[in-house]
């Protein structure tokens, strides 16, 4: 990617080997190889992503959607759902940018602050001095969802002036 960016610059594409000439046999190659990358490593993904789909849904109270009845809906839905988006995107950089402005902000202003406040309650009592103070941090959560629509935004802001 490196050398990508440094011979394209900033008119290089989202996905870098697509800036090389088609009848390339290394582009070609490279191409061929992160296709197949995608194709195998796709169950993987969705396998973890019915198993996030379902633990949210129980929590939040349908725990009928992990039954095996709906095993066949569930996946055909996830699928669906990735192909529409991979057949209507056509640049990569769209779904990158929006996945680590969204995912980014979770992890480093949202998730700490929910994770130790928690702990804290689990450890010290709901009630306890130290629990009060760790609910201090939960003041950082709309910081964080702040941050991820900003950041959402302005992705797709300079996607669409493209």
């Amino acid at each position: 990617m490196v050398a990508g960016y440094s011979t394209f610059g900033d008119v290089c594409q989202g996905n870098i080997l697509l800036n090389y000439h088609p009848n390339d046999i290394l582009s070609t190659l490279g191409r061929l190889a992160t296709g197949l990358s995608i194709l195998f490593g796709f169950p993987l993904v969705a396998c973890g992503a019915r198993e996030a789909i379902i633990g949210v849904a129980s929590s939040l109270g349908n725990e009928s959607l992990g039954a095996s009845k709906n095993h066949v809906l569930l996946v055909s839905g996830i699928l669906v759902l990735v192909t529409v988006i991979s057949c209507t995107v056509k640049d990569v950089s769209l779904v990158v940018g929006l996945t680590g402005a969204a995912l980014g902000s979770f992890i480093v202003y949202i998730c700490p602050p929910l994770i130790f406040s928690k702990a804290v309650a689990l450890t010290k009592g709901r009630d306890s001095p130290e629990s009060q103070l760790a609910q201090l941090n939960l003041a950082l959560v709309p910081f964080g969802l702040f941050i991820a629509f900003l950041g959402c935004f302005m992705t797709i802001k300079e996607s669409m002036s493209k």
